[in-house]
């Protein structure tokens, strides 16, 4: 059900649902969210369980006292949304499998944190079922920046 979602909301009440967790591990959540509220054409539902597989993912996979940003940005025609961490980041063999089905990486989770190798491939079928695309930039040692880009509202 594609409607025109306040992205700014979705982002806040995500880091808001996981500033325990993430304070659990020592993880800092910093948001750069516009000053007024960008919308985007997308299901509510499905925005937030693409951003919340994203934070989890980013969560599981980095190391105490580390941050943790999520950011908005308007584009021409799409809004683009990050999650960017500082994890281990990603090696090339590692992005080419990314966002296969039961895909286990070379990356374990930091706290014991269990992984079923799906989330990161229905992300994707999500991101694109809302006419959007989800993609990642890493350097292994440098984290990892996952990207949703989806039209705006």
């Amino acid at each position: 059900s594609i409607t025109r979602v306040n992205v700014s909301e979705v982002v806040t009440m995500l880091v808001h649902e996981y500033k325990e967790r993430a304070a659990a591990k020592s993880i800092a959540l910093q948001m750069a969210l516009p000053l007024s509220p960008l919308y985007a054409q997308a299901d509510s539902t499905m925005l937030y369980t693409v951003l919340e597989n994203l934070l989890s993912n980013a969560l599981k996979f980095s190391l105490s006292n580390t941050t943790i940003r999520l950011s908005i940005e308007a584009g021409d025609e799409q809004c683009r949304i990050a999650v960017k961490d500082e994890g281990p980041g990603l090696s090339d063999g590692d992005r080419k499998l990314l966002f296969g089905k039961f895909i286990r990486l070379s990356a374990r989770p930091t706290g014991g944190e269990h992984s079923t190798g799906l989330g990161l491939s229905i992300a994707k079928s999500l991101a694109e079922a809302m006419n959007g695309n989800l993609w990642c930039e890493s350097v292994l040692g440098s984290g990892a920046r996952f990207i949703l880009h989806l039209p705006k509202g």
